[in-house]
């Protein structure tokens, strides 16, 4: 039987993150959405609601839903999850993220069981096993992780997706690959290839060739990181909040 699996993108209020699930649903998503497989969900989860109600796709919370209210907001979609619908995996992701939906679907058939904690790297029976989801960036819960999580028996609070997956690592003792090796990956994927990478984290667009600023669905700057770094004040703002996060990480 196959398991059933909710693709989960953290998404909020503003127009960039409203844009993404757009695109979303138009490319990779559409498939789930319209029925193709009947064991994968697609739900994106926003904060800042006055009550919790699921509109169509989207859940609405009254979580925060700025940076600081990450974890917070994950916990309650969580929460609201496993009152509200049957799974046996989560794929908690976020909405800069492609997800290759067969690869998904063929891991999970082989290599989880109900203690699964695991992100778009494992190492598995002493290889390197690399599970072509990028770009972006998510982890997979088992439901038996998801309760733990709900009833805080892992007592895990964490800013960001990023220590926020590190803690869950540290945990339950799995092995896993930083975002440099992630990175190193990419490059090799993207070598002799043009490729094109949506993506907000800036540590993920430094070596590009071209960067397009998109601002309210309009082109903004385009340039190098090195050019925008002098020219675009949106760039010069995410870099300067990315760095900040870095700080407060430790």
């Amino acid at each position: 039987m196959k398991k059933k699996v909710i693709i989960l993108c953290m998404s909020c209020n503003q127009n960039r993150f409203v844009n993404e699930e757009y695109i979303i649903r138009k490319t990779w998503g559409g498939d789930i959405l319209e029925g193709k497989y009947d064991n994968i969900e697609l739900l994106f989860y926003r904060g800042g609601s006055d009550n919790t109600y699921l509109e169509n796709d989207v859940l609405h919370l009254t979580s925060d839903d700025t940076l600081l209210g990450t974890y917070q907001k994950s916990i309650d979609c969580f929460k609201w999850l496993v009152e509200n619908k049957q799974f046996d995996y989560i794929v908690r992701t976020n909405t800069s993220t492609y997800i290759n939906v067969e690869a998904i679907q063929q891991f999970l058939e082989f290599n989880v069981n109900e203690e699964t904690v695991c992100g778009s790297y494992l190492i598995m029976n002493g290889a390197n096993k690399f599970i072509p989801f990028l770009p972006g960036f998510f982890l997979i819960f088992s439901k038996k992780i998801i309760e733990l999580l709900v009833n805080d028996r892992l007592q895990i609070n964490s800013f960001d997706d990023n220590s926020f997956a590190t803690s869950l690592f540290n945990r339950f003792k799995q092995n896993y690959l930083t975002e440099r090796h992630i990175l190193s990956e990419i490059r090799k994927i993207r070598e002799n290839k043009t490729t094109i990478i949506i993506a907000h984290r800036i540590s993920t667009l430094e070596t590009l060739d071209k960067i397009i600023v998109v601002n309210n669905g309009e082109i903004d700057s385009i340039g190098n990181h090195d050019e925008l770094l002098k020219t675009c004040k949106i760039y010069q703002h995410e870099v300067h909040l990315q760095e900040l996060e870095k700080e407060l990480e430790g």
